[in-house]
């Protein structure tokens, strides 16, 4: 069964709800910050962690699967021949993949009004795509669902007391479900059916993001984020039939740019 988008969203949001449903009333503002007044001061509840602990649910876009390389062997020997590896290109539809994000930030600036923050998030990406192998021929329509943990480190400034903008620096890795064609190169034969594999992914980049506060306390915020980003990800298949022994390693690497909307609530 495909995973819906729509589902996982709602999904988030429930949890995010359920996360802020013990939220504090103390109130807080931009001069507040400017000022240098932190946690320590008493200005936030006890229950808070510093000029900014927030989650965020966003909606984006993420970059297409760029190349796929395929390795495969027969009962040990490798098929189709002497090029073991073959290296194919790949085509996104949509061109940009669908993300959904839950995120934490955590910050406690150092000086008024900017500094330091922390994030940690969950980021699931749902891609479509075909492999255009070198003999010229397609594949069917591929699903590739990824399901990863993102940490990152980024710095932060008030322009004035509704308008805040981040640069983060960001890793991630988590695991991909993925759909092989299992395609033979050399005959242009595919197998009777896709198969489903998993394995590891792991992604880093650069992320820019532009906050807009509507209400002075700061208690929830709207927000667009811009990123750039290169990932990887692997998969082997093994499986034994009438042929014999067969055994094959899926890489895929994407790289571009990303964006997303959100909406944030501090804690």
């Amino acid at each position: 069964m495909p995973i819906r988008p729509a589902g996982v969203a709602l999904t988030l949001l429930v949890c995010a709800s359920a996360a802020t449903a013990a939220d504090v009333t103390d109130e807080y503002s931009y001069e507040d910050i400017a000022a240098g007044r932190d946690i320590h001061e008493g200005v936030y509840s006890k229950l808070s962690g510093g000029e900014f602990d927030e989650f965020r649910i966003q909606l984006g876009v993420a970059p297409g699967i760029d190349r796929v390389q395929v390795s495969s062997s027969i009962n040990g020997a490798a098929y189709p021949g002497p090029a073991i590896k073959e290296t194919d290109r790949a085509f996104n539809d949509p061109a940009l993949p669908t993300q959904i994000a839950l995120t934490w930030i955590l910050g406690d600036f150092d000086e008024p009004d900017q500094g330091w923050y922390y994030s940690l998030g969950l980021d699931f990406t749902q891609r479509q795509y075909l492999v255009l192998y070198g003999v010229g021929s397609e594949s069917s329509e591929l699903d590739l669902n990824a399901l990863a943990l993102h940490i990152g480190m980024g710095y932060a400034w008030y322009l004035d007391p509704r308008w805040r903008v981040e640069i983060e620096p960001f890793v991630a890795a988590g695991l991909m479900w993925t759909e092989l064609d299992l395609f033979d190169v050399s005959t242009s034969t595919p197998l009777p059916a896709n198969k489903r594999s998993d394995g590891p992914l792991i992604e880093a980049g650069l992320r820019t993001a532009l906050v807009w506060h509507p209400q002075a306390t700061q208690e929830w915020h709207l927000g667009a984020a811009l990123d750039y980003r290169t990932g990887y990800a692997q998969t082997h298949y093994k499986n034994s039939g009438p042929g014999g022994d067969v055994e094959s390693e899926y890489r895929l690497w994407w790289y571009g740019f990303g964006a997303s909307l959100f909406y944030g609530n501090r804690f």
